[in-house]
């Protein structure tokens, strides 16, 4: 407890020792421009900002405090006494709280802090938020908190997005993560970054050599070809691949060049991506070229294989593929559902009428067996 309240106590210092940047939030919504506070006659502790924000994290502070946490986010991993010079260098003084929390993989004294009013992209000096810092350090449990309340998974500020951090340190675990929470795979990084600026996820994954990376985002449709800035030539993820050096990586480039839709995917996809995909009316029989494969084709060969066990995404997408069934239903496109509703309300009502009086069951049992199962279909494939 000592040890927490000393560093605890450095962190919410009235007194800085060196001076860091401050950012406003009331302009972020329009440019995000951060504000320096350098200067010797400049006092933090003077500004509404800085008061606001000292409140929060004390609060915060004394309520983890308060819960006698055994490994609560404030005690020094580092063994020393002075928190933010050894632990955080690049933290301001006064809002370590929440990022300091994911640095040490304290998910649950993140949600402390959020209680306390916590800015949940609240920006260190290097301007990441704790969603960025999470993705960049593998903090899978971290970001799954931040996200849940509602930390923004595509925001930047003349950084990098949390998808291209991942990516780049090759967590595939935070790259799926945030994929699943609708993070833009194609965000670039700032153009403000020299050697990475303007470059995607992929690109990361590829320079790196994080095979895994790359196929996940592959399967959420990632592009494959970049141009940095206008004056500058095309650039591959197969050029960059196999400038590198990443022969594996090359080759399930290779492997998949062919791959034109997210279902092309399905043995690297979650049973719950497959079915969203297929209720949006992605293609089952989509192929860049006559002799190339489709999704359906994909999901068959894996079946034949034993690698489409009860329950998987590969299994749904063969029942996807067959005839419409009461079971497959929730499977089809909206359009599709509509119209097998119509159809079905058709059905009961020509097995009321007077001329199929006496065979009503069986012929509610004829119209959805064989009749709607043959009238309902999936959409044209576009070739």
């Amino acid at each position: 407890m000592a040890t927490r309240a000393r560093c605890g106590d450095h962190m919410l210092c009235r007194q800085p020792a060196c001076d860091h940047p401050t950012r406003n939030n009331s302009s972020r919504g329009d440019d995000g421009r951060i504000a320096s506070a350098s200067g010797s006659g400049t006092s933090r502790s003077s500004t509404r900002e800085h008061g606001k924000r000292l409140s929060v994290h004390r609060s915060a502070y004394e309520r983890i405090l308060g819960r006698r946490r055994e490994a609560a986010c404030l005690d020094d991993p580092c063994g020393e006494s002075s928190f933010t010079t050894t632990c955080l260098p690049s933290h301001c003084f006064f809002c370590p709280t929440l990022h300091a929390a994911v640095l040490n993989d304290h998910a649950d004294c993140i949600t402390t802090i959020l209680e306390a009013d916590a800015d949940v992209d609240e920006l260190d000096t290097s301007r990441n938020t704790p969603l960025a810092l999470a993705c960049m350090l593998g903090r899978t449990a971290c970001a799954q908190v931040l996200l849940v309340d509602f930390a923004d998974a595509n925001y930047s500020l003349g950084s990098a997005p949390p998808l291209f951090l991942a990516a780049h340190a090759g967590h595939s675990e935070c790259v799926q993560l945030l994929l699943r929470w609708r993070a833009d795979v194609n965000a670039e990084s700032s153009t403000l970054l020299d050697a990475y600026g303007g470059r995607a996820p992929l690109w990361a994954a590829c320079y790196n050599g994080e095979l895994e990376c790359v196929k996940h985002l592959c399967a959420y449709d990632a592009q494959r070809k970049w141009r940095r800035r206008v004056t500058e030539p095309v650039v591959s993820a197969m050029d960059v691949a196999t400038s590198r050096g990443h022969s594996a990586i090359a080759e399930f480039l290779e492997s998949t060049a062919l791959f034109t839709s997210p279902l092309h995917y399905v043995d690297l996809l979650p049973r719950q991506r497959v079915r969203a995909l297929l209720r949006e009316g992605a293609d089952i029989h989509a192929r860049a070229k006559e002799d190339g494969p489709t999704p359906l084709q994909r999901a068959l060969r894996l079946q034949q294989d034993g690698a489409a066990p009860p329950g998987s995404a590969a299994e749904m997408l063969v029942q996807a593929g067959g005839l419409w069934s009461p079971s497959t239903h929730s499977l089809f496109p909206a359009s599709a559902r509509r119209f097998a509703v119509q159809l079905l309300l058709l059905g009961a009502l020509l097995a009321r009428s007077p001329r199929f009086c006496a065979q009503s069951q069986a012929m509610q049992d004829v119209w959805l067996e064989y009749i709607m199962a043959h009238a309902v279909r999936r959409p044209a494939s576009r070739r």
